[in-house]
């Protein structure tokens, strides 16, 4: 038989009004202490502005690919109904390059996000809230100073997901906050994907996208990272791909991408999917430099996406893994998720490749595939 295991600081300062426009940029000033207006326009054309009725307002920065924030999305548009009848405001800010007025609009109506979406083109607000990821929460109390900045709670940490928080540091600012408590925790650090600020771009940089980066990535990480993969983003648009240009540096540096998780204490593989030093340090490089394209003759040809089978030949059997599809739930967690198959194997043989192919390659967990030892 064959176990297939699935594994699923105080407020600076702001005394101009916030205008969500391309001829009206947000400004900011370092010289007071509380926010004093607050005017915006979100996505659907709505108008946004500080209530001064309210006894909190919370900015949720999200991200429209980034897994950690759409897990949170749910939890914080129920915390908004709960919560808008005493007083508490929630409003959603974009600060990334890459989310577009429809990819937020889009996240609004996937999610039935109701609360205000409003993008932050030139990240301005990220930078007055020195906001670093998308999941992260500030909340500011009726007199515009920040009570709490971090996470929305500990059930999603990197590389860890638990069925449930143990902690809500958010909700328990709030409860503190409306019961005018001193709130016990101010600031944890957050979670989720981190906001790539834009720089310029280096001159003359020795490391380009299409010289350099677009064969290192096209070798280890288009597989997954293109339309229609379970990636959360599409390498193969440059303009995304510069968006995620700090957290591909951050994951590669945690070895949590590529995933590869064999020890080398225990032999050498020959598909091993391992980034050389050599890789690294460019991709690095390219970052610091501010991710420039370079010449557009350079970049070589997309491999082509592989439907289907990945083996060298056809097959020689196919074992379905179950009668009926797992349904993924669209919120929460999903836990480890055990299915036996037997493929009634008469004569012994050896295996000399397996895949796996999901009905839904969007939803596709990681699959770890154990043979248990013979009874």
């Amino acid at each position: 038989m064959v176990i297939i295991l699935f594994r699923l600081l105080g407020l600076a300062a702001l005394v101009v009004s916030f205008v969500n426009s391309t001829t009206h940029p947000i400004c900011l000033a370092s010289d007071v202490t509380k926010i004093e207006s607050f005017r915006a326009t979100a996505v659907d054309g709505r108008k946004v502005e500080w209530d001064k009725s309210a006894s909190i307002h919370i900015y949720f920065f999200l991200g429209t690919e980034c897994p950690v924030a759409r897990l949170y999305a749910n939890r914080i548009q129920s915390l908004a109904e709960k919560l808008e009848p005493r007083g508490v405001r929630f409003v959603g800010l974009s600060s990334n390059s890459q989310d577009s007025e429809s990819d937020l609009l889009k996240f609004a109506k996937e999610l039935e996000i109701q609360f205000p979406l409003i993008q932050d083109l030139g990240q301005s607000l990220a930078r007055f809230f020195h906001a670093s990821r998308t999941a992260e929460v500030i909340v500011v109390d009726r007199s515009g100073t920040i009570q709490y900045r971090g996470r929305v709670d500990d059930q999603f940490t990197p590389g860890v997901k638990r069925s449930a928080p143990s902690s809500s540091e958010l909700t328990r600012a709030i409860d503190e906050i409306l019961d005018g408590r001193t709130v016990t925790i101010p600031s944890t650090p957050p979670v989720g994907c981190l906001i790539s600020f834009e720089r310029s771009e280096q001159k003359d940089a020795p490391v380009t996208f299409t010289k350099t980066i677009a064969p290192i990535l096209y070798r280890h990480c288009l597989e997954c990272h293109r339309a229609g993969e379970i990636g959360p983003f599409d390498i193969s648009e440059y303009s995304e791909l510069r968006g995620w240009a700090d957290m591909i540096v951050e994951v590669i540096d945690q070895k949590r991408m590529p995933p590869w998780h064999a020890s080398p204490e225990h032999g050498a593989f020959k598909n091993a999917r391992q980034m050389t030093t050599v890789e690294i340090d460019s991709i690095k490089q390219w970052v610091a430099a501010g991710t420039p394209y370079g010449n557009a003759d350079e970049l070589p040809e997309m491999p082509s996406k592989v439907e289907g089978w990945r083996l060298a030949k056809a097959p020689d059997k196919i074992v379905a893994m179950r009668e009926q599809p797992y349904i993924v739930p669209a919120n929460g967690t999903v836990d480890y998720q055990y299915f036996v198959v037997d493929p009634k194997l008469t004569d012994d043989c050896w295996v000399s490749a397996a895949q796996v192919i999901p009905g839904n390659r969007c939803h596709r967990p990681p699959c770890d595939c154990f043979h248990p030892p013979a009874r």
